[in-house]
């Protein structure tokens, strides 16, 4: 009935180090990268993908979420999101890499310019690169683009 005590009896458990991380045969990193917004005028409010009016002076708030979808541990690095403003950018692991299924949230603000109303609209995505942890070649992703339109004075 199965296989002696103590010993795998699936191609799937012989394939698992003692420390549940699959070999280096199966190892198969991946992760999403989710943006969010709202307006930093209603904190009540939830994050969303939608679209919403601004005006120069409001802050946006961003919310980007960054899940392990992969079967290996990950660690993040060089979060960027060009229209967060200096010194707001927060969250994240640090150096802790985020387990197969977790997730890492950053966030950071925006306040809203006149460039911003001048193009009419202020879209954003962030940008965020994962690896194996040890190493490896570190993958980028780009968010969706998460919009405030139109801008008004």
């Amino acid at each position: 009935m199965g296989g002696r005590p103590g010993r795998p009896t699936s191609s799937k458990a012989a394939a698992t180090s003692p420390r549940g991380a699959a070999s280096s045969a199966t190892q198969k990193p991946a992760f999403t990268l989710n943006k969010l917004q709202r307006d930093n005028g209603n904190p009540e409010n939830p994050f969303t993908t939608a679209t919403f009016a601004g005006a120069i002076g409001e802050n946006i708030e961003y919310e980007v979420i960054a899940k392990n979808t992969g079967n290996v541990p990950l660690t993040f690095s060089n979060f960027t999101d060009p229209k967060c403003d200096e010194g707001t950018i927060t969250g994240g692991p640090g150096a802790n890499p985020v387990p197969v299924g977790g997730s890492t949230t950053y966030f950071c603000v925006h306040n809203i310019k006149a460039e911003d109303s001048e193009a009419g609209v202020l879209e954003n995505t962030a940008e965020l690169a994962g690896e194996l942890v040890g190493g490896g070649t570190p993958t980028t992703h780009v968010s969706n683009t998460v919009v405030v339109a139109p801008i008004s004075p």
